[in-house]
């Protein structure tokens, strides 16, 4: 031990220090050798070199030239330890931060998007113009293909064709941000309109849907003075419940002749609003008409199978087999007569018809229920209808301009329907209806024969329509009925 000692401190700083075979194992040697080479030996303090053992010199080379005590073994392990971890640890540190990758910054999460709304619907509105097909009105804006005309025509086919409609009704659409067709609304009438719509499942459906109508209870009351129409207007009434009113009382009045002045009336109806306008008025629920002192009186009452009707007080219907004219005329230019001079002929001859004036074009209706039996030329009768009503009668409609669409042998007609327009064809001394009529296959008058009512109530329904009547009739007579019939106390009822 002296003699290292004194060894180590000759050789100086040529010499290292090593630890002998006994000291040491081979890997702590390894480790020794990377402290001594690492540069923190010298750092120790002078003389404080560990004792190696005597007599081996292996590895004297290595000794510092600041000996260090020696050490126990496991001092210098700790030692050797913490040297090897730091100088490990720095050039891990080093050569990682050398050779890894920058880390990506972290990816904040956006915050979450309100829900998109859809882009809004394209929309297309317009009118079917006169003379025009549906499919040629569509076809005029812009995105509008033929095979989306077609798709509407097919999914509306069971409810309505559309191949046929009228000038002026109402049409919408609505596509979504590709084009496709969304949906189709068409107005048929102020109360109802045709829809098609894209289901969930991309089919065309279509539907009718009904308006949420209104009802505004009004009345109305006024005097002839001049004319009918004029005392109507004059009472703020609307020209479709004056025609109303005139139809209900047609078989007992003729309003185009039998009208007098101090004839008086009465009207109840409804007017019809949607969304709070006013879209038209409903039908005359009661009314009152006093002619020549007589009193006219009904009212509208539907029957349990759904026929709606207007009746007298006692359930009598106010409609007869036939009408009293078949026209709106002017006047009655030759009537009913077995010896007449004829003006064509210049000699006298029956005349089996009543003659109304008219102008040419007016339209004639069928005077009641019945089928065609004939209607072409029929020499100097011109253009004529024939109409059979049941076994009893038939009538007659000559000198016609031409005959309305649908009129031809064999087909039905009803009461109040159009059958032709008044002209002057065959032996004709200007426009007018020359009206006949037959009851078992000889010509009556028609203006004189006495007609049967269609029907009546039926006896089962009689209290519900009593109820119902008396209803009508109070509120018909909240018109200030005193003012409206001062003057005909003592009027008879018909």
């Amino acid at each position: 031990m002296n003699r290292l000692r004194s060894s180590g401190a000759k050789t100086g700083a040529a010499e290292s220090c090593c630890p002998t075979d006994s000291c040491l194992t081979p890997p702590e040697i390894v480790m020794y050798k990377h402290f001594m080479n690492s540069g923190h030996a010298g750092a120790w303090p002078r003389g404080k070199a560990p004792d190696f053992g005597s007599g081996d010199r292996r590895f004297e080379s290595y000794r510092p030239s600041h000996p260090l005590p020696c050490l126990g073994r496991g001092m210098l392990m700790v030692c050797v330890l913490l040297v090897v971890a730091g100088g490990c640890g720095q050039s891990s540190a080093e050569s990682e931060s050398a050779t890894r990758l920058p880390r990506p910054p972290e990816r904040i999460a956006a915050p979450a998007e309100p829900p998109r709304e859809p882009p809004p619907a394209t929309m297309i509105a317009g009118e079917v113009p006169a003379g025009r097909s549906l499919y040629e009105a569509l076809l005029v804006h812009d995105g509008v293909l033929p095979a989306t005309v077609e798709a509407i025509l097919r999914a509306a086919a069971d409810l309505r064709d559309l191949s046929r409609v009228r000038a002026g009704e109402t049409y919408r659409f609505a596509f979504d941000a590709e084009g496709r067709l969304l949906e189709y609304r068409q107005r048929e009438t102020p109360f109802e309109e045709l829809v098609v719509q894209r289901g969930a499942d991309g089919e065309l459906t279509a539907r009718i849907e009904k308006a949420e109508v209104e009802r505004i209870r009004r009345r109305a009351s006024g005097r002839v003075e001049g004319s009918l129409w004029d005392a109507a207007i004059a009472s703020a009434i609307e020209p479709e419940i004056v025609i109303g009113l005139t139809d209900i009382f047609a078989w007992q009045i003729d309003f185009l002749t039998e009208t007098r002045s101090d004839d008086a009336f009465d009207v109840l109806w409804d007017d019809l609003r949607i969304d709070g306008e006013k879209v038209g008025e409903g039908p005359v629920l009661a009314a009152r008409y006093v002619n020549r002192r007589t009193v006219h009186e009904a009212v509208r009452y539907e029957t349990e199978d759904g026929r709606s009707d207007y009746f007298d007080p006692s359930g009598r219907s106010r409609r007869l087999q036939f009408l009293r004219s078949p026209l709106s005329y002017r006047r009655i230019s030759s009537g009913f007569s077995r010896a007449r001079m004829h003006p064509i002929l210049r000699r006298v001859t029956p005349h089996h018809g009543i003659d109304f004036a008219a102008d040419r074009g007016t339209p004639v209706v069928a005077s009641g229920d019945g089928k065609v039996l004939f209607a072409g030329r029929k020499g100097p009768n011109g253009n004529m209808v024939e109409i059979g009503h049941g076994s009893i009668y038939r009538s007659y409609y000559l000198h016609l301009a031409r005959f309305a669409r649908g009129v031809k042998r064999g087909a039905p007609v009803s009461q109040g329907q159009t059958i032709g327009y008044v002209g002057s064809t065959g032996r004709s001394t200007g426009p007018h209806l020359d009206y006949r009529m037959k009851r078992h296959d000889t010509y009556v008058d028609p203006l004189k024969e006495t007609f049967r009512e269609v029907r009546a109530v039926p006896g089962e329904e009689l209290t519900r329509f009593q109820e119902v009547c008396r209803k009508l009739l109070a509120e018909l007579d909240a018109v200030d009925a005193a003012s409206t019939f001062a003057s005909n106390a003592g009027a008879e009822r018909d």
